[in-house]
């Protein structure tokens, strides 16, 4: 989500996608930090082999996000300036999906907290709920201004 909230800022698509890559990846490189802090009981002497490791565990994230965060960006800025619906539904539909997504991928982890599945559902159909209500007002304000023209 936050490739899209970054998106939104932009009016050009092409910028919006680089914002969106930057932003995921920055956020990876954040996570890398963080697990190999103290906070997750790490030490901060990255090595070669270490480095690899990290890499090649997290393949699917890194090269998932080269995809996402670009796209992202662009349904963001989408969002932004036409209140376009497949922007909405994508980035709803993500949240609400996820659970099921990493079921089917068999990366979900035994007895993962299904708080966070069902907070993560809510989360998407209260954004799907705020796309509808928003994209309908902004309909209604653009129609009325082509009525008045």
């Amino acid at each position: 989500m936050l490739p899209f909230a970054f998106g939104c800022s932009q009016l050009r698509a092409r910028r919006a996608s680089i914002v969106g890559l930057v932003v995921t990846m920055s956020a990876l490189v954040g996570y890398f930090l963080m697990i190999m802090g103290p906070v997750e009981g790490g030490e901060w002497n990255l090595n070669l082999h270490e480095a690899r490791g990290l890499f090649v565990s997290n393949t699917l994230n890194i090269f998932g996000g080269l995809v996402t965060g670009p796209l992202y960006g662009f349904l963001g800025q989408h969002w932004q300036t036409r209140r376009a619906w497949t922007s909405a539904a994508l980035v709803a539909g993500a949240l609400c999906l996820e659970p099921l997504a990493l079921t089917v991928a068999g990366r979900a982890f035994p007895g993962e907290s299904t708080i966070v599945w069902t907070f993560e559902i809510i989360a998407g159909i209260g954004m799907a709920a705020y796309f509808l209500v928003a994209g309908i007002a902004y309909r209604r304000r653009h129609s009325s201004l082509a009525v008045r023209n």
